[in-house]
C-alpha cells in the first residue's frame, strides 16, 4: 500500500488503496467460496461415509485449495518483485514539480541502511501521536474482528444449525461483498469531496460506535437449541450415561451418531444411548431405530439430530452483519490515508511495517489461541479418541454467544477511544496536494459566485433589489 501511495497523486491515493483492499476482499470471497465447494467432499477421498454434510461428524476436504493457491501466490510474488522502485508517471510528476519550482530534478539518494538510522526512525514514529493512536486503535479493532472472522462459520453452524458449506458460503459471499461496497463508496466520496482529516477521523469514530451497537444487538439474536438428553452429575457435570440405557453397556469411545425422537424433539448421543434394541430402513431410505427405552413411549428414533428452524434468526443475523460490514468499511480508506499522511514520506513503509508487527504480535498470534480457548470453554460434550479428549460434539449456544462477542465488544470499545485520540490530534494534518486542493477550492468558489450572480440577475429581472 505504501508503494501504491508513493506512486499515485495524493488525490487518487484513497482510490488506489481502496482498490487494493477491494481486491483483497474479492480474494477472501473466492477463498470462502472455494472452501464451501471443498467442504462438500469428505476429508478422505477414499472413504464414503454413511452420513451427510449437515451431520456434526462430517469433516470436509479443507486441504483441496492449498496446492493451487500456493503456486499462484508464488507466481504473483515473483511478478511483484519485478516492479521498479518508482513508476514512470510518478517520476514524471517529480520532474515537473522540480521544474515548476525553478530547480533541476535530482534523483532521491537511497540512504545506506544502518542500525543508527533505524533507531532514529523508530524513535520518530513512536513520538508521533497520530500514528500511535491510529496503530493502537487498529490493533484493538482488528483483534475484535479477527476473532469473529476466524470462527464465524463455526459460530453460525452452532447458533443456527446450518452446515459448514452454507456457513462458509454466507461468510464469503454476503459479508465480504458488503465490505467491498463500503470501501468503494468511501473511495468515491474521498475522491469527489476531499474531506479534511478531522472529518475522516470523526466518521471512523461514528462507524465504530455503530459497530459496538451492532455487536450488542447480535447478543440478542438466538435460536432454539437441541433438546439434548443427558444426566447431571453431583458436581454439576453432564454425562450421556443415564439409568434408561444402563443395560446397554454403551462404549464411552463410541462416535457421535445423534438420533432424534420426533414426537418429543429429544436428541440422543447415539442409538445405544437412546436404549434402542433394533433398527430398520423406512420406505424413504431413512434409518429408524426401534424399541428405545429412553424415549417416553419406547418409540422409534430417526438417524440424525432433531431439525431446528432458525431461518428467521439467521436472516436477521446476516442483515445486521451486512450493515456492520458496510459502515465499518466506509471508514477504512480514511484510516489508511491518515496512516500514510501523518508520517514523513521516507518513513511511510516503516510506519506500515510497524503496524504489521503490532498486529502479528498482539492479534494474529494470540487472537486465534484466545478465541479458540473461549470457544472450548463453552463445550458441553467432548468426544473421546483412544481414551483421550477429542473434538467437541455439542456447544452451549448461549454461552458461546456471550464468550465470543463480549471480548469483541470490549476490543471495539477500546479501539473507539483511541480513534477519538486520532480525531483530537489530526486537526492540522494535510491530506492532499496543495495545488490540487487549491484548484478544488477555487472551483467551488467559482461555482458559488456563478450561482449568486444567477440569483441576483433573476431578482433584478423580477423587480427585486
Amino acid at each position: 500500500m505504501a508503494y501504491l501511495d508513493d506512486n499515485a497523486k495524493k488525490s487518487k491515493g484513497a482510490v488506489m488503496i481502496v482498490l487494493s483492499l477491494v481486491l483483497t476482499m474479492f480474494g477472501s470471497t473466492i477463498g470462502f467460496l472455494l472452501a464451501s465447494f471443498s467442504l462438500k467432499f469428505y476429508i478422505d477421498p477414499g472413504v464414503t461415509p454413511d452420513f451427510g454434510t449437515t451431520d456434526p461428524r462430517w469433516i470436509g476436504a479443507w486441504w483441496l485449495g492449498w496446492g493451487p493457491l500456493g503456486v499462484m501466490t508464488l507466481v504473483f510474488a515473483i511478478m511483484m518483485s519485478m516492479f521498479p522502485r518508482t513508476l514512470p508517471r510518478a517520476m514524471q510528476r517529480k520532474v515537473k514539480a522540480a521544474v515548476a519550482a525553478g530547480r533541476s530534478y535530482v534523483p532521491e539518494e537511497i540512504p545506506k541502511p544502518s542500525l543508527e538510522d533505524f533507531w532514529k526512525t523508530m524513535k520518530r514514529l513512536f513520538k508521533n501521536k497520530i500514528l500511535m493512536c491510529n496503530n493502537l486503535s487498529t490493533t484493538f479493532i482488528i483483534f475484535g474482528y479477527d476473532g469473529q472472522m476466524l470462527f464465524l462459520p463455526k459460530y453460525m453452524e452452532t447458533q443456527f444449525n446450518i452446515s459448514a458449506t452454507a456457513s462458509n458460503l454466507a461468510t464469503g459471499s454476503i459479508g465480504l461483498l458488503c465490505t467491498a461496497a463500503g470501501l468503494l463508496v468511501s473511495a468515491f466520496f474521498i475522491f469527489k469531496f476531499k474531506p479534511r482529516a478531522r472529518y475522516l477521523a470523526a466518521w471512523n469514530v461514528f462507524t465504530e460506535m455503530m459497530d459496538v451497537v451492532g455487536f450488542l444487538s447480535i447478543l440478542m439474536i438466538s435460536c432454539e437449541s437441541l433438546n439434548f438428553q443427558w444426566s447431571t452429575l453431583p458436581d454439576g457435570g453432564k454425562t450421556i450415561d443415564m439409568p434408561c440405557n444402563s443395560n446397554c453397556a454403551c462404549d464411552s469411545s463410541i462416535k457421535y451418531s445423534p438420533v432424534c425422537h420426533l414426537s418429543s424433539r429429544e436428541t440422543f448421543f447415539s442409538p445405544c444411548h437412546a436404549g434402542c434394541q433394533d433398527s430398520f430402513f423406512s420406505q424413504n431410505g431413512t434409518k429408524v431405530f426401534s424399541d428405545c427405552s429412553c424415549t417416553a413411549d419406547n418409540g422409534p428414533v430417526l438417524d440424525g439430530p432433531c431439525p431446528l428452524d432458525c431461518r428467521s434468526a439467521f436472516i436477521i443475523f446476516i442483515v445486521v452483519q451486512c450493515v456492520q460490514r458496510f459502515l465499518g468499511a466506509t471508514g477504512r480508506a480514511g484510516n489508511c490515508l491518515i496512516q500514510f499522511r501523518c508520517v514523513d514520506v521516507a518513513d511511510k513503509a516503516v510506519a506500515f511495517a510497524l503496524l504489521e508487527v503490532l498486529l502479528c504480535v498482539f492479534v494474529f498470534i494470540p487472537g486465534p489461541i484466545l478465541y479458540g480457548h473461549l470457544i472450548d470453554m463453552t463445550c458441553t460434550l467432548w468426544g473421546m479418541t483412544c481414551g483421550k479428549t477429542g473434538n467437541c460434539w455439542i456447544y452451549d449456544a448461549e454461552k458461546l454467544r456471550y464468550y465470543v462477542y463480549m471480548p469483541i465488544f470490549g476490543c471495539l470499545f477500546i479501539g473507539t477511544l483511541w480513534d477519538i485520540g486520532v480525531w483530537y490530534f489530526v486537526k492540522d494534518l494535510q491530506m492532499y496536494d496543495d495545488d490540487e486542493l487549491t484548484k478544488d477550492l477555487e472551483l467551488k468558489d467559482s461555482k458559488a459566485r456563478d450561482k449568486k450572480s444567477r440569483f441576483k440577475a433573476l431578482a433584478i429581472a423580477f423587480g427585486g433589489n
